[in-house]
């Protein structure tokens, strides 16, 4: 897989893992605001919250969604090499 192809992909991984992190932040925070009643600075600081969160939740679930593909597949190889051993 090209380089480019490769970042593209992890782009768009990072990217969709965000906004799902974002889309959660922002809801617990909104639900917080309408059990408490909250002003514009609140509102503000809490929108901020939410981006800087789910860019964080974004990167995080990136790079444990990536682990996980990388030992999936690490297993498979393993897995696969180990039964077409010519000693069995």
């Amino acid at each position: 897989m090209s380089t480019w192809k490769r970042l593209v992909k992890a782009v768009f991984w990072i990217a969709f893992f965000a906004a799902v992190g974002f889309a959660l932040v922002k809801l617990s925070f909104e639900l917080v605001c309408w059990i408490s009643g909250h002003d514009m600075v609140e509102a503000t600081v809490g929108l901020l919250a939410s981006l800087f969160f789910g860019t964080l939740f974004g990167i995080e679930f990136f790079l444990r969604f990536r682990d996980w593909q990388w030992q999936r597949n690490r297993e498979k190889a393993v897995a696969g090499h180990a039964s077409a051993s010519p000693l069995e």
